[in-house]
């Protein structure tokens, strides 16, 4: 009762009432997806990339009840748009909040990608323990 008014269902109530693949808006929104696909393509094959790093996104936030949450930065964004295989895993912490990086492939890449970020959390050792902070502020 508490949570739910702030963090409804309506991104999926609204995807349910959007039209067909002929729709305007879904046909812009996959050249938009190819053009950024074809792009990446470009960037892997041009320098010779197995993998992009990036942070997930940025430090941790409060909850804004009012306004909702915002995002400063999100790698996942390019990935699912581009079609591209993506990781993410824990990479540190800022505050007592976790950071996290993205690994970015070609499509079809995730057998090697999970290769990578197992390599990387090996060499990165352990993170400290979850802990319960009544508040950050």
């Amino acid at each position: 009762e508490q949570v739910m008014p702030h963090f409804g269902q309506e991104l999926f109530e609204a995807a349910e009432q959007r039209a067909n693949a002929e729709d305007r808006a879904y046909r812009e929104a996959l050249q938009v997806s190819e053009q950024l696909r074809g792009r990446l393509t470009a960037i892997f094959s041009e320098q010779q990339l197995d993998t992009l790093v990036a942070p997930v996104t940025g430090p941790a936030w409060k909850t804004d009840w009012d306004n909702g949450d915002v995002f400063s930065l999100s790698s996942s964004y390019v990935a699912a748009v581009a079609g591209f295989a993506s990781v993410a895993v824990p990479a540190g912490q800022t505050d007592c909040l976790p950071l996290a990086i993205a690994f970015i492939g070609l499509p079809g890449s995730e057998a090697s990608l999970i290769e990578i970020a197992a390599a990387f959390e090996a060499l990165r050792g352990p993170l400290p323990g979850p802990q319960f902070i009544a508040t950050i502020d």
